[in-house]
């Protein structure tokens, strides 16, 4: 017979802002393929080079305080 095993304390899930989250846009292909290119140049990943790009430094999502809305 099987002993019973302890239960592992559940976690909390994540904070759904921290999954990963699809963005689509549309563009003509010569437009798609000056934006890849001009991705590869500045990183490999595209994500990072498109924060890169963007001035947003990975983890820096939030807008600066004078730009929030109350």
């Amino acid at each position: 017979m099987d002993t019973p095993r302890e239960l592992e304390p559940q976690q909390s899930p994540p904070d759904v802002r921290d999954l990963a989250h699809a963005l689509t846009i549309f563009l003509s292909g010569r437009e798609r393929l000056a934006v890849l290119r001009r991705l590869r140049k500045i990183d490999g990943d595209r994500r990072a080079a498109l924060l890169t790009a963007l001035g947003i430094a990975d983890g820096a999502w939030a807008a600066p305080t004078s730009q929030r809305s109350v």
